[in-house]
């Protein structure tokens, strides 16, 4: 785990907030602060693994503000390398850029986290979460899989493997 220091988010320009939403997704409580260039639309996919922040354990908190900002171009034209992400630790914490999206992430506090990030467009949100909840369960201790669970007789079993590899069509 990278260290980071609980240096406050970078400042900037004030965000012009135009809304504020509070959910749990991937293990992580979500404080989403948008400014008026950003809306809050995600695919069913995304809506149906998303809970109330108090109903589900997490493993971080975070507040993450979101602008808007067209200038951002993809790392690489490359398939295979259009899905990567860079990690870079900085003085304020960790910078992340990834297709589309750059973000700084800085502790605040022990599981605790401020994210200041900026986005090409609104269709890139759900990866923003993705990829935020990704790093920060990471940052915080806990560990990401790739999974599908099946419950019988009050035990579980995860079935783990890469997207597409037949988890969900072998636990039906």
């Amino acid at each position: 785990m990278l260290p980071l220091d609980s240096s406050p988010a970078p400042s900037g320009p004030p965000l012009a907030r135009t809304s504020q939403h509070r959910f749990g997704f991937g293990g992580v409580a979500f404080e989403l602060l948008m400014d008026a260039g950003v809306t809050f639309a995600l695919p069913s996919l995304y809506q149906r693994h998303m809970v109330g922040p108090s109903h589900a354990p997490t493993v971080a908190d975070v507040v993450c503000c979101v602008r808007r900002d067209r200038g951002l171009l993809p790392l690489s034209t490359e398939p295979e390398l259009a899905q990567s992400a860079v990690w870079e630790p900085t003085p304020e914490g960790l910078h992340v850029r990834a297709l589309e999206i750059a973000m700084t992430i800085c502790r605040t506090s022990p599981r605790h986290y401020a994210v200041t990030a900026r986005i090409a467009d609104s269709s890139v949100l759900p990866r923003l979460l993705l990829l935020s909840a990704a790093i920060l369960t990471e940052l915080a201790g806990g560990v990401g899989l790739h999974a599908t669970a099946v419950e019988h007789a009050g035990r579980a079993l995860l079935l783990l493997g890469p997207s597409g590899a037949g988890k969900t069509t072998a636990a039906q």
